[in-house]
């Protein structure tokens, strides 16, 4: 039962996280890296872009992604990290 409220409970982490990111990078873009001008043809020549409302979509889309990403990556990092600490603590306290 532990186990499964714990990935519950990262399921849930990584839904709102990426929201949460993907909600302040859309309204704060400035805050945030801009792709590469040639990255950024390349993707509009692939997703194949024909109007405004379809660059919308792709930035939404790309901005998402990237939220993910960079939600998933730190998620991973505090879990190594506290694996890390958690077996430190334990070593200390023998």
């Amino acid at each position: 039962m532990k186990k499964l409220l714990k990935s519950w409970v990262l399921y849930i982490w990584l839904v709102i996280g990426t929201l949460t990111l993907a909600f302040i990078w859309g309204n704060y873009p400035y805050l945030f890296f801009y792709p590469p001008e040639s990255f950024s043809t390349w993707l509009i020549d692939m997703y194949g872009s024909s109007n405004g409302e379809e660059l919308a979509d792709l930035e939404l889309l790309y901005v998402f992604v990237c939220s993910f990403f960079i939600i998933a990556v730190v998620t991973v990092l505090f879990c190594v990290l506290k694996k890390a600490l958690t077996k430190h603590v334990r070593l200390t306290r023998r």
